[in-house]
């Protein structure tokens, strides 16, 4: 049999292991975090008037692909440690070895098995993981009653809702600010529209002003022209708002990226930085979303490369002991580098590509090592 052939045979078995383990460990640690988000779920709803169990699964289930999307480089772990191993207690990788292959031609193989399981999630599993995180979010709010989000862009500029009692009827009305700029430092706002409607929708008033500032428990409006159906227009030099807002509040209420596909971040980045927001926890989003397909393929060649050189002691302790140390690594790396990408401390491309750089630098050095001997 030419060597051309030997090889795609291997490595297709090498593969179809993988995968198959692959699949059976994303099923268990999915339907462990299934479990898990249901019982959480349960014990919120406790204090809640009739929420239907039904609806508590169906909640679990849109929030299943972005909480499951948090573990997928331990499954791709854990499934290339448990595909080598399983080679290697099978005397497998010495057939290989006999075979004239070196650790690279059967390792590459199964790194581009998990590159293209990236790929595939991030292209068709994202985009729908954005679209039920989204519907999670509204059926949480709707039942469990936590807060809705008060700030939402768009093409049309930055919207801003603040709930409130009318001061004069004490019904529950809406107050919707739309700017086409915000300045958070300053917590400035230039050229907004304030529009009051009441709680089924029915139009109040109507301001138009030059700029608004949030102060301590207010907003202070400049050169307001207030209008209601009842009256002309009246100008106010300085019109003084009520809010219960805080400047945290504003800030948490920006959209989770999780909540928007892939293919829709670049213009929403777009969106936040011409309205003057910073960007950067979007764009570090982003940025890893898009290395996530290669950080994966590095995974799996850092893990087999453990695999490898636990091999020759034939000690399932160490591989044990290595593979979780390496499951903590991978996770507080990650998040550290998020953390400093997020927070200015790094440039956010460096941030979110540095950690299949350093993994694959550490892979590649264990294979050396063992490869020479």
């Amino acid at each position: 049999m030419e060597n051309g052939a030997k090889m795609k045979i291997l490595s297709w078995y090498t593969v179809s292991h993988f995968i198959r383990t692959l699949l059976l460990l994303t099923a268990i640690f999915f339907g462990m975090i299934l479990l898990f988000d249901s019982i959480e779920l349960l014990r919120r709803s406790s204090k809640h008037i009739s929420v239907p169990f039904t609806t508590i699964i169906q909640m679990a289930l849109l929030k299943l692909p972005a909480t499951g999307q948090e573990v997928l480089p331990f499954t791709i772990l854990f499934s290339t440690i448990m595909c080598f191993w399983s080679l290697t207690k099978k005397h497998e990788l010495i057939i290989y070895r006999s075979s004239g292959l070196s650790a690279w031609q059967f390792i590459l193989p199964v790194s581009l098995a998990g590159f293209a399981f990236g790929l595939i999630y991030l292209v068709i599993f994202n985009p729908i993981s954005a679209v039920m995180t989204n519907k999670y979010e509204r059926m949480e709010s709707r039942y469990l009653g936590t807060e809705q989000k008060l700030v939402s862009i768009s093409r049309n500029g930055l919207w801003l809702k603040q709930d409130q009692r009318n001061p004069v009827t004490k019904e529950q009305q809406n107050i919707i600010f739309h700017t086409q700029n915000i300045d958070l430092k300053n917590w400035r706002m230039d050229g907004i529209t304030v529009l009051y409607t009441s709680n089924t929708h029915r139009f109040q008033k109507r301001i138009d002003a030059q700029s608004a500032v949030l102060k301590d428990g207010y907003w202070e409006i400049y050169e307001a022209y207030i209008n209601t159906p009842t009256q002309r227009s009246v100008h106010q030099e300085t019109y003084k708002l009520k809010t219960n807002l805080t400047k945290k509040e504003i800030i948490e209420s920006f959209s989770d990226p999780r909540t928007i596909s892939f293919w829709s971040l670049p213009d929403y980045i777009r969106l936040m930085e011409n309205s003057g927001i910073s960007s950067r926890a979007v764009r570090m989003h982003y940025y890893t979303l898009m290395i996530q397909p290669l950080f994966f393929a590095v995974i799996v060649i850092l893990a087999a490369s453990l695999c490898l050189r636990t091999s020759r002691m034939q000690n399932g302790l160490q591989l044990l002991v290595l593979t979780i140390f390496t499951a903590f690594f991978l996770f507080f790396i990650s998040n550290l580098l998020r953390a400093l990408g997020t927070s200015e401390q790094l440039p956010v491309i460096l941030a979110a590509w540095a950690p299949s750089i350093l993994t694959f630098l550490i892979a590649v050095n264990i294979i050396a090592i063992t490869e020479d001997g």
